[in-house]
């Protein structure tokens, strides 16, 4: 499959990306779970993250691969009208994720009272405003209940999406 450039390539600067949340809180989660919450991560396929050895992306980078990719064609212009795919299946590869046969919708606005598993997320934390929850807020609720059955099934997928899949640029997780 040939791709087109849909747009030019830009050239690497000294700007940068400034993330709220690093992949390392991903890392830290990861060393300090229980073996029970190990074990529940294994199940659901995510035992990838337990080989990670990244601890950051260089911020010039995630600035030039942001300004390089478009993400209407799925590709990376790396330059001298060479494009990268960037696929499901690239993706999947890369960071070992488990692929099933059930397509994820992604909400606009997760809405409470329409949506049980969002309502169920939520309900966890009584005395806490949910739409400001922070990634390393819910990282520590996480270690500190060692819960290992549904609750932490949701709370992981929320924390690994929000640092890893679509993070958001307020510093909360990501629940759509």
């Amino acid at each position: 499959m040939h791709l087109k450039v849909t747009q030019p390539q830009q050239p690497f600067t000294s700007a940068r990306i400034r993330p709220k949340v690093g992949i390392d809180n991903l890392i830290t989660l990861a060393v300090d779970l229980s073996e029970e919450q190990c074990q529940t991560v294994k199940e659901i396929g995510f035992q990838s993250i337990f080989g990670y050895k990244v601890t950051c992306v260089p911020t010039t980078l995630a600035n030039w691969l942001v300004s390089n990719y478009n993400p209407d064609a799925c590709v990376l212009n790396v330059g001298g009208g060479r494009l990268i795919e960037i696929t499901s299946e690239l993706v999947k590869r890369v960071f070992e994720l488990p692929m099933g046969p059930t397509d994820l919708v992604e909400k606009k606005k997760a809405n409470k009272k329409k949506d049980v598993v969002v309502q169920e997320f939520r309900n966890q934390f009584e005395h806490t405003d949910t739409k400001r929850l922070s990634p390393l807020q819910l990282m520590r609720y996480v270690l500190d209940t060692h819960d290992h059955g549904r609750p932490f099934f949701m709370n992981f997928l929320i924390l690994y999406f929000s640092l890893l899949g679509e993070t958001t640029t307020s510093n909360k997780v990501n629940v759509r």
